[in-house]
């Protein structure tokens, strides 16, 4: 098994263990698997995910977060 690969420069709240650990699950799903996300805001997660997925994997990505109010700076 490969090195998990993560992107700790994207904002966020997910742990870098969490991250790695996300990256790892996902490297193990089989050909062909879609892989969906519910509340990406900037992508932190999903990057980790969709960066470890296997070829020929699908990722669905759900953002109910439209009101970014209070997060310029980031």
């Amino acid at each position: 098994m490969r090195k998990p690969c993560i992107n700790t420069d994207i904002p966020g709240w997910t742990f870098e263990y969490d991250l790695l650990l996300m990256a790892a699950m996902a490297s193990c799903l089989p050909p062909g698997t879609a892989a969906t996300e519910i509340g990406a805001m900037w992508g932190r997660s999903t990057r980790a995910i969709l960066d470890n997925l296997p070829g020929d994997c699908r990722m669905n990505v759900i953002d109910p977060f439209y009101d970014l109010s209070g997060y310029e700076d980031w």
